[in-house]
């Protein structure tokens, strides 16, 4: 599954917030569950199963960009995803 992290995505995202960085948004947009996202790894939760993914090496190279400018630039990646 393809994710697009957008202008939209960036504006609204908050440094070194796992829930609210532009990444974190754009993830949970597409699949409908909120996620916590960490330099290397995502997670999302339901009530039976945690399922954690680790970050393809632009995703983690992104975040640690933002976290200490807050620059990110849009782009995309791939995300392996079966519905929970």
């Amino acid at each position: 599954m393809r994710i697009y992290v957008t202008e939209e995505h960036i504006r609204a995202g908050v440094k070194r917030s796992g829930d609210k960085c532009p990444i974190s948004l754009a993830i949970s947009e597409v699949i409908g569950m909120k996620v916590l996202v960490g330099k290397y790894h995502w997670n999302t939760a339901s009530i039976s199963e945690i399922k954690t993914q680790t970050n393809p090496p632009e995703v983690t190279e992104a975040i640690v960009e933002y976290d200490s400018t807050g620059i990110m630039k849009p782009f995309d990646f791939e995300i392996e995803w079966e519905e929970i």
